[in-house]
Parts: C-alpha cells; sequence; structure tokens
C-alpha cells in the first residue's frame, strides 16, 4: 500500500513531543489574568460583546483562557463550552492590535474546509522558524467526540499580526497523531515528531516519523507496515522540505527524533 499522512484513510498514533530551543520568551509573553490584571482587563474590555456570543451545537462563550503579547498585538484565545453536553472546549483565536483595537478572528483550514473555530487547542511551545518573529506551535484535532486526527499548526508574526504558517504543499497544519480507525484494517500508527535545531544554524527544525500498522480484524495480525518520514527546515522564514525517501536519512532521523522520547512502539531496539 502506498500510504499518505493526507489520504483520506485516519490512523491511530502513539506521539510524543519535544520542542527544542526557542526564541527567549521575553520575545513573546502569556499574560496572567492576576499577576497583570491591568494589561488582562484592557485586552479583556476589548471582546464584551465577543464573551457574550454563542456558536452552533450548544457552544457558549466562557472566558478568555489566554492572553499573549508581542510587538503591540495581542493574541487572544477565547474558550466556548458546551452546554448540556460535556464535549471539549473548543476555541477562537483572534488578533487585537492594542494601538489602533483592530480585531480579527484567526481562521485555518482542516481537510480542505476553511473553519474559525479550533477543536483540542493546546499550546506546545515558541519555536525559532524566522530570526524576524517567534512561531507560537499549537496541537489541535479536526473533530470532536469522534475518531479525531491531530496536527500541529504554527502561528507566525508579520506586519503586525499573527497568521497561520504555511507549510510544503500549501497545508495549515502537519499530522502528527490519530485515534484508531477502522477501514480494510485497523490502523494503527507509532509516531514521535520533534522541534529542534537539528543543524545548528540558529533555526529549528520540525521531522515527523510514523510507523504505520495495518491490523487483521480478527487476529491483530500485522499485515502491513510502513514508515512515513517527514522533515521540515526553514529557509528565509518559509518551510522547505517534505517526505524523506532516503534510508539513511530516515535512520538518522529516528535517532534523533527518539531521543530521550518514550515512545516504545517506534523507538525499539
Amino acid at each position: 500500500m502506498t500510504f499518505s499522512l493526507r489520504c483520506s484513510l485516519l490512523f491511530t498514533v502513539l506521539v510524543v513531543s519535544i520542542v527544542g530551543p526557542a526564541l527567549p520568551q521575553s520575545e513573546f509573553r502569556w499574560i496572567s489574568e492576576t499577576k497583570h490584571s491591568k494589561e488582562w482587563s484592557r485586552v479583556a474590555q476589548a471582546f464584551a460583546e465577543e464573551l457574550k456570543g454563542a456558536l452552533g451545537h450548544g457552544y457558549t462563550a466562557r472566558g478568555i483562557d489566554r492572553i499573549g503579547l508581542f510587538d503591540g498585538t495581542a493574541l487572544v484565545l477565547v474558550r466556548y463550552d458546551s452546554r448540556p453536553e460535556p464535549y471539549e472546549p473548543i476555541h477562537r483565536i483572534y488578533n487585537y492590535q492594542l494601538d489602533g483595537r483592530a480585531k480579527t478572528v484567526i481562521r485555518h483550514v482542516v481537510w480542505d474546509q476553511e473553519v474559525d473555530v479550533w477543536s483540542g487547542l493546546d499550546f506546545v511551545g515558541v519555536a525559532n522558524f524566522d530570526p524576524r518573529a517567534p512561531d507560537l506551535v499549537f496541537s489541535h484535532q479536526d473533530c470532536r467526540d469522534c475518531e479525531a486526527t491531530y496536527f500541529l499548526s504554527a502561528l507566525h508574526y508579520s506586519d503586525g499580526l499573527w497568521s497561520v504558517r504555511v507549510w510544503p504543499g500549501d497545508a495549515q497544519d502537519v499530522m502528527v497523531d490519530s485515534d484508531l480507525q477502522f477501514n480494510d484494517y485497523i490502523w494503527k500508527f507509532a509516531c514521535a515528531h520533534r522541534i529542534w535545531d537539528s543543524d545548528g544554524d540558529g533555526l529549528d527544525e520540525l521531522a515527523v516519523y510514523c510507523r504505520v500498522l495495518g491490523l487483521d480484524w480478527e487476529t491483530g495480525e500485522v499485515k502491513e507496515e510502513e514508515d512515513h518520514v517527514v522533515f521540515y527546515d526553514p529557509t528565509d522564514g518559509v518551510m522547505r522540505g517534505g517526505q524523506v525517501d532516503s534510508a539513511d536519512q530516515r535512520a538518522e532521523l529516528l535517532i534523533q527524533v527518539c531521543a530521550d522520547v518514550d515512545a516504545p512502539d517506534l523507538c525499539r531496539n
């Protein structure tokens, strides 16, 4: 079977994430409602209307989860909770320019559909993909209460605004995880990914190493197995790279990705 991470089948993934050296946190900072009450209040007041809002399927705005500040722009994460069903919260992410008070929601593309909400959103860390400005790396998923697929996306700062970084192939995310999926086989993934300065040039790279297993429905016997490896390296702030076919390079990346990672299904001897 020829496998692509962007195919219509989904898989089960065991993922461990490591974020390597990044820009100093003093250049981008999350503020606290208690420790930075004046700054927090200034931004929160500007979102009074958004905090009264509701989305479909019973989701209602419940508050601001995070506010980050960089170069006169606030990054604001508004949380929506579901009622009465206890689904996981979803978020909208906003740019808010402190001087002009301009406010825009950050949209992104999931499976070729543009949306303005993020499911299963979690902040991973600050990455140094561009020496001019930081990237904020988030994990998220494509659906709720489902057999979800999980991704990494990065928000990059340019011209006073945060926007979703574009990866090779015009993708806005990199697949790194999935729940158990059922098709012709029971599909299982064993994966690890790492963001780190692999070549000592002062910029971070991203590697994702995934072992794809197709299991027999009745016996659980492995019927198909294939490794899929991608490596992305920034040049002038633009991500380059893609699938790694060289066996030697794959072997070296597996060693580097698995360093200090507890992923026995992948990082076995």
